[in-house]
């Protein structure tokens, strides 16, 4: 938490201080573009013990602060937003007998910080950027698993492509991000760190108000 907290602090000191700046309110919706997919756990003599299947994500609408620099044709955004992301697991324990299949929701609550740079034309705006993503809290799932664990690192990091237009106050972005961990990578069987095989993808649609 001490370590999220220093993060958040140095996120608010990055916000653009030079040039035409401006400050407001943002929210967002997301979609996030992962898919369904199957992790197999096994003993040793390579029975069958854990299916683990990625059903869904689903992610809250985001909201937060907005601030922006620009100078010419150039601009530098920086948000700080509030995002909640539900990983929808199923699963099966096959070394029970009979075999227990159960649903599982992974709740992880992120502050994100996306840092946008580039040009813009007649109001249009396009620009790329990396994407850091602190993590609040989170549940832990999959209990009855034996000799498993979640490791999960309290920040993970992406890259945007951005593309916006200027409306007055209003600014309205299209972003599509991808992000450079892997589904499920904090999983940890056996002291052997697994995961499944796509990395986690999201468009989203932002409008910020500028206050000021």
């Amino acid at each position: 938490m001490r370590k999220c907290l220093i993060g958040i602090c140095c996120v608010l000191l990055s916000i653009p201080i030079f040039g035409q700046n401006n400050f407001g309110v943002k929210s967002a919706l997301t979609l996030s573009l992962a898919k369904a997919e199957q992790l197999l756990f096994d003993d040793p003599f390579d029975y069958l013990l854990y299916e683990v299947i990625f059903e869904e994500e689903d992610v809250s609408p985001s909201f937060g602060i907005f601030g922006i620099t620009r100078d010419d044709n150039l601009f530098l955004q920086s948000e700080l937003l509030y995002r909640n992301i539900t990983s929808n697991f199923s699963y099966i324990i096959w070394e029970n007998n009979p075999a227990i299949e159960r649903m599982e929701a992974k709740r992880t609550h992120f502050i994100v910080w996306p840092v946008i740079g580039g040009i813009e034309i007649q109001r249009f705006k396009f620009g790329v950027g990396p994407v850091f993503s602190f993590i609040i809290s989170e549940n832990e799932i999959f209990s009855e698993f034996k000799h498993f664990e979640e490791r999960r690192e309290w920040l993970e990091a992406g890259f945007s492509f951005n593309v916006g237009a200027i409306i007055y106050r209003l600014h309205l972005d299209f972003r599509y991000e991808l992000h450079f961990n892997r589904v499920g990578d904090y999983f940890v069987f056996n002291e052997l760190q697994s995961g499944f095989g796509q990395s986690p993808g999201y468009f989203s649609m932002g409008l910020a108000y500028l206050i000021f």
